[in-house]
């Protein structure tokens, strides 16, 4: 395994400004292809909004996934500088959320899900089958899933701001779990980013009226009105057990060159640097 770590650079530093300067050079025009569907093993489709130089031609591919919608601007914008500079970008709402098909289930389907995108992407005539990959939080998550499986197209990764441990680092730091975080999570994963970034976020679920409810594991029900199965299990969990082995990350059985990113104040700059030793 090769990997690197970076810390981002100031604002105010050359090498902010000197990227930021680069950005505005647009190389070519750019050609969408909005929900393209990718077919995976047990049926079901996932959506894809592709991003293309108008240029043409058979081109290295970058993917990345998220559970927060690929029509969101930063998506967008991110698809759109990559084209510019002579990439196919490929933007893929994870199974179940958004345009995306299936029932999502967290970390479960990811990876082979992520190994059936990058299939697909290998048999379009604007990919040349060469395909990095690249994601922040879950987005990093999902590049580690599909790493361990592997697969013949795959040629990098660059996870960013994310976890190795989910137990140690994600859930249940120090032993304590974290409830705000994992109800944050539960909850947009399973109904709308705005439910927790938006301005009335603070009305619906990041309140101490919703925090003092007991019992603690049917705060799903108490905040969004159904049960979320996956945060029943987090409840269900509360040692470092098998059930949460299956997701941890592991950089040492990796053949591909790794990419990670992070800062000093990230709640994961722990697994970073440890990932980068091994």
């Amino acid at each position: 395994m090769r990997t690197a770590t970076a810390t981002s650079p100031p604002a105010t530093s050359p090498a902010r400004r000197s990227r930021s300067r680069s950005s505005t050079r647009s190389v070519s025009e750019v050609r969408l292809l909005h929900d393209q569907r990718v077919p995976a093993r047990d049926g079901i489709t996932l959506s894809a909004d592709v991003y293309l130089p108008r240029s043409g031609g058979a081109l290295p591919t970058i993917v990345q996934w998220t559970p927060y919608e690929s029509t969101r601007e930063r998506f967008i914008a991110w698809g759109v500088w990559f084209a510019r500079r002579g990439y196919a970008a490929v933007v893929v709402d994870v199974r179940g959320r958004y345009e995306s098909d299936g029932e999502f289930y967290a970390w479960t389907k990811d990876g082979v899900d992520a190994h059936d995108t990058l299939t697909w992407v290998g048999e379009q005539q604007w990919s040349n089958g060469r395909v990095g990959t690249w994601g922040r939080s879950y987005g990093g998550l999902v590049q580690w899933q599909l790493a361990h499986i592997g697969h013949p197209n795959l040629q990098c990764i660059a996870p960013q701001v994310i976890h190795d441990d989910y137990f140690w680092d994600g859930y249940f730091t120090g032993g304590a779990f974290q409830l705000a975080l994992t109800l944050g999570a539960a909850a947009l994963w399973s109904s709308a980013l705005s439910l927790i970034t938006g301005p009335s976020a603070r009305d619906i679920v990041l309140n101490d009226r919703v925090f003092r409810h007991l019992p603690l594991i049917e705060l799903d029900e108490y905040v969004i009105g159904r049960r979320v199965d996956y945060w029943r299990d987090w409840w269900e969990h509360q040692t470092n057990d098998e059930w949460w082995h299956q997701f941890h990350h592991r950089p040492d059985e990796i053949e591909v060159p790794i990419f990670q990113q992070g800062g000093w104040f990230d709640p994961y700059r722990g697994s970073h640097l440890r990932k980068f030793a091994k």
